[in-house]
């Protein structure tokens, strides 16, 4: 048995070590960008369910605040023609058109609660898009990674001696055709 030492083996070794590190690394981070991925579509999930939640009471005070809107310009209209016929004073019939008016606004608040809510709601859908697009990206990159380790590392691997976990680092083990003679 005839033992050859060569410093470009040990750099081959060297650069397998170091590919075979690299994969691993590369699997981490795959493994990292998956919980992430997880953690926030949960959190994504979450957050939607509320607005949703929201949107539906906010559905349901639009329809509360217009009956209640009808209910005081209707009790506006009666103060003023009680007051026009005299039989109302105009005190009354300000309190009635404050009331109104104030209706009117907490009315206009809601709607702009809705809209503001439905807007959240497709923000919230597009940044999950986008989110998503950018995470499979993210996941291809890194597959793309530790293919490219995987190369490497079966490359060196299947040079001389490098395969043999025996042999020592600048060592490659050549066994020579002898009879003993």
């Amino acid at each position: 048995l005839y033992v050859l030492r060569s410093p470009g083996d040990a750099d081959r070794r060297a650069d397998l070590k170091t590919e075979i590190a690299r994969e691993a690394g590369a699997k981490e981070q795959l493994t990292n960008a998956r919980k992430k991925l997880e953690t926030e579509t949960l959190s994504s999930n979450e957050e939607m369910k509320r607005l949703l939640e929201r949107s539906t009471f906010l559905d349901r005070m639009v329809l509360l605040k217009k009956e209640q809107l009808a209910l005081s310009r209707e009790q506006a209209e009666r103060a003023r023609n009680l007051s026009e016929q005299g039989l109302g004073s105009v005190g009354e019939q300000r309190e009635v058109e404050i009331r109104f008016g104030q209706t009117s606004m907490e009315f206009e608040q809601v709607q702009t609660d809705r809209r503001e809510n439905l807007s959240a709601i497709e923000k919230l859908r597009l940044a999950e898009g986008t989110r998503l697009a950018a995470s499979r990206e993210e996941e291809r990159a890194l597959i793309e990674k530790i293919a490219a380790a995987r190369i490497k590392v079966d490359a060196l691997g299947t040079d001389a001696g490098i395969a043999d976990a025996g042999s020592t680092a600048g060592d490659i083990d050549i066994v020579s055709p002898c009879d003993g003679t």
